[in-house]
C-alpha cells in the first residue's frame, strides 16, 4: 500500500499498456450507457410491481426525485472518469485511492450486478415479452416452460458471448443497430400514448374482455385494495425508481476502449441520464394518461395478490397492452419488439462491463493472468469474455430453477453500499492521494464553500446512497425481508471478495511478489 502522501509511489505510468485499444466513439459509448439502463423494461417492472408495492404511489414524480439522487450518484463517476480513465471503473479508483482489498470488494459489486441483471433479463423478461409478442401474432395465452426458458436464455447467452468475442466494433455496430430499432418502437409507443385518448383505451378494453374497466378497479377495491395517491408511497418509489437509473454512469468501466474518454465521459454520462430521465418521467405520465392511474394499479394488484380471481383477458404489462393502442398489426410487432430488442442491447453492455472488470482485476495479479491476455487481432480480453458468458449461463440457470434471485432480495443494499464507499474515496482523493489529484482536469480542481467541488458531490452521493440503504434494509417492500440469511446471501460477494484479495496477496508473497506495490500505479492506456 503506497503511503499517505504517495511520496515513495513510485512512477504512475511505469506499467505495461493493457492492450486493450480505444475504438469506440463518443456516440458509441452513449449508446453502450444508455442500453444499460433498458427503458423499456425498466417502464415494464415499474408500472408492474410499483403499484403493488406501494399503494398510491406515482413513478412519474418517483422517477423525477429519483432522477435527482442519480445526477449526484453519477457525478461520482464522470469526475473519477475523467480523472482516470482506465477501464475497470470504481474497482481502480478505490483500489488506488483507499485500499486494494477494499477497491475488489467495491469492483466485485460492480461485476456482480451486471451478471445479475443479464440473468434476470434473458431469463424472467423473455417470459414477459416474447408471450407478448406471440399474442400478436395469433398464440394467446403463451406460457413459456422452464426448460423453454433455459433454452432461450442459453441461446442469447452464447450469442451475446459471441459478438464480445468478436471485438468492441461489432458490439458497437450490433448495439447501435438494437438502439435504432428500441428507439424507432418506443417513440410510435409514445406518440400513440400522446395521442389516444383515455376513452380509446376504456373503450377497446370493455369491447374485448368480460370484465369490464370500470369493474377491474371496483373488484381491486372490494379486496381491500387502496388506488388513490399516497406521498408516502411515491417517496419510497423513488428508491425503487433508482434502481432503474443504475447503468447509465457505465462508461467508466470500459473507458479505457472510448477515444479521449475524458472528454466523451461528460456527453456520455450525463447525456444518458438526461435522456433516461425525460423516458422515464415522460412515459410514465403518458401511460397513466392513456391506461388510467387507477385502472393500472388494480389490474397490477389482482394479477400478483389475487391470481384466482383475476380473470382479465391479458396480463397487465404494458408489452401486453400494446394491441389496444393500435389496430396496425405492423406498429403492434414493432412496439413489441423494441422491447424484446431491449434485453438484448442491454445484455451487451452488462457483458462488457462485467468481463472489463474481471479484465482490471486480472490485469493486477488479484485473479489469473490468463484473464488479461488480449487478442492482438480484435482487441478483446478473450477468457474474461468467456468466462463472463459462462457465469451468465450459470446465473441464467439458477434463476429460472431454484430460490437463487429471491435469496437477493437486499441486493439493492450492496449497490448503494458499494456506491458509499466510492463516494467516500472521492471525497478523501485531494487528501490522501495528490499525486493522483494533479491529473484532474482544471474544472473539477474548482473550489465550492472553500472546498473542491468533487468533495462536495463525494458527500451528496455519499449521504443519499446511504440514506437509501438504511430505506432498503427497514423497508420490506423495497428490499425484501431483512434476515440474516437475506444479509448473508446479499453481502457474500463483497465479503468472499475481501477475503480473496488477502488470500491472493499471501500466495503472491510466497512467490516473491509484493501485490500491493501493484497498486501504487495506474494501469497503463
Amino acid at each position: 500500500m503506497p503511503s499517505s502522501t504517495d511520496a515513495a509511489a513510485g512512477p504512475l505510468f511505469s506499467r505495461r499498456a493493457t492492450g486493450l485499444v480505444r475504438e469506440l466513439s463518443t456516440f458509441d459509448a452513449f449508446v453502450l450507457c444508455f442500453s444499460a439502463v433498458a427503458i423499456p423494461i425498466g417502464i415494464t417492472q415499474a408500472f408492474l410491481f410499483a403499484p403493488q408495492l406501494f399503494p398510491g404511489v406515482n413513478m412519474a414524480w418517483s422517477f423525477a426525485v429519483a432522477a435527482v439522487v442519480a445526477l449526484v450518484f453519477g457525478l461520482v463517476y464522470l469526475y473519477y472518469t475523467r480523472i482516470m480513465p482506465q477501464s475497470g471503473g470504481d474497482y481502480v479508483w478505490v483500489s488506488r485511492v483507499l485500499h486494494p482489498a477494499i477497491g475488489f470488494a467495491v469492483g466485485s459489486v460492480s461485476t456482480f450486478t451486471p451478471l445479475q441483471f443479464s440473468a434476470l433479463n434473458l431469463a424472467v423478461q423473455t417470459t414477459i415479452f416474447v408471450p407478448a409478442f406471440a399474442a400478436i401474432m395469433g398464440h394467446s395465452n403463451l406460457v413459456m416452460s422452464q426448460t423453454t426458458t433455459m433454452i432461450v436464455a442459453a441461446v442469447a447467452t452464447l450469442v451475446i458471448g459471441a459478438v464480445l468475442l468478436s471485438g468492441v466494433r461489432w458490439v458497437a455496430r450490433i448495439s447501435t443497430a438494437l438502439f435504432a430499432l428500441v428507439i424507432v418502437g418506443m417513440l410510435i409507443w409514445l406518440f400513440l400514448l400522446l395521442v389516444r385518448s383515455p376513452a380509446h383505451f376504456q373503450s377497446a378494453w370493455n369491447a374485448s374482455s368480460q370484465v369490464s374497466y370500470d369493474a377491474v378497479i371496483a373488484k381491486a377495491e372490494a379486496k381491500g385494495f387502496d388506488t388513490s395517491p399516497n406521498l408516502s408511497s411515491t417517496l419510497l418509489g423513488v428508491v425503487f425508481g433508482f434502481q432503474f437509473f443504475v447503468g447509465f454512469q457505465w462508461m467508466a468501466f470500459f473507458a479505457g476502449e472510448v477515444r479521449k474518454a475524458s472528454r466523451v465521459a461528460r456527453t456520455a454520462i450525463l447525456g444518458t441520464w438526461a435522456v433516461t430521465a425525460t423516458a422515464f418521467i415522460a412515459g410514465s405520465i403518458l401511460v397513466y394518461h392513456y391506461y388510467g392511474y387507477k385502472f393500472l394499479a388494480a389490474a397490477g394488484f389482482l394479477f400478483s395478490e389475487e391470481p384466482e380471481t383475476y380473470a382479465l383477458p391479458v396480463p397487465p404489462y404494458v408489452s401486453s397492452l400494446v394491441p389496444y393502442l393500435t389496430g396496425s398489426k405492423v406498429l403492434q410487432y414493432v412496439i413489441v419488439a423494441s422491447f424484446i430488442a431491449a434485453i438484448a442491447w442491454s445484455s451487451l453492455t452488462f457483458f462488457m462491463v462485467a468481463s472489463r472488470n474481471i479484465f482490471a482485476w486480472s490485469f493486477d495479479g488479484i485473479v489469473p493472468e490468463a484473464l488479461s491476455k488480449v487478442n492482438k487481432r480484435t482487441h478483446v480480453p478473450v477468457w474474461s469474455v468467456v468466462l463472463v458468458t459462462l457465469l451468465v449461463l450459470l446465473v441464467d440457470y439458477l434463476t429460472i430453477y431454484t430460490e437463487f434471485f429471491g435469496l437477493l432480495v437486499n441486493w439493492v443494499a450492496v449497490i448503494c453500499s458499494a456506491v458509499v464507499v466510492v463516494a467516500t474515496s472521492l471525497v478523501l482523493l485531494p487528501v490522501i492521494r495528490p499525486r493522483i489529484w494533479e491529473r484532474a482536469p482544471a474544472d473539477l480542481r474548482q473550489k465550492w464553500f472553500g472546498v473542491y467541488k468533487v468533495q462536495v458531490i463525494g458527500v451528496l452521493a455519499a449521504v443519499s446512497q446511504a440514506a437509501i440503504v438504511v430505506i432498503a434494509l427497514t423497508t420490506p417492500t423495497i428490499g425484501g425481508k431483512v434476515t440474516v440469511k437475506s444479509l448473508i446471501y446479499a453481502f457474500a460477494v463483497p465479503a468472499i471478495a475481501f477475503a480473496w484479495y488477502w488470500a491472493m496477496r499471501a500466495y503472491r508473497r510466497s512467490r516473491g511478489v509484493q501485490l500491493e506495490n501493484v497498486f501504487a500505479e495506474i494501469p497503463g492506456d
